[in-house]
């Protein structure tokens, strides 16, 4: 569970980072629910949302390889990978 929750938290303080959030709104708000979410169903529910929704807002393929990389460098799997249904059927094992 502390793999996927620390994926979820470095989407965000990516997504955060090229939405330019000066006020770190977006982030807070999504690491608060994040690290509130106490079942493992209920946090596996908002990365699909998470992944489903940062893929829908269209990263260029610089950001795509900027964040698969930082994800790997923490030892995380890639967002790449975790797009892909194969992905998030292993992180839910």
């Amino acid at each position: 569970m502390d793999t996927v929750r620390r994926f979820c938290t470095h989407v965000v303080r990516f997504v955060s980072t090229i939405a330019m959030d000066p006020h770190l709104y977006f982030e807070q708000s999504w690491n608060a629910e994040i690290a509130a979410i106490q079942s493992r169903e209920d946090l596996l529910r908002r990365m699909d949302q998470l992944v489903t929704w940062v893929d829908a807002i269209g990263l260029s393929n610089n950001q795509r390889r900027r964040l698969d990389a930082a994800l790997i460098a923490d030892g995380l799997p890639a967002f790449s990978w975790m797009r892909d249904g194969r992905g998030r059927a292993a992180a839910k094992e």
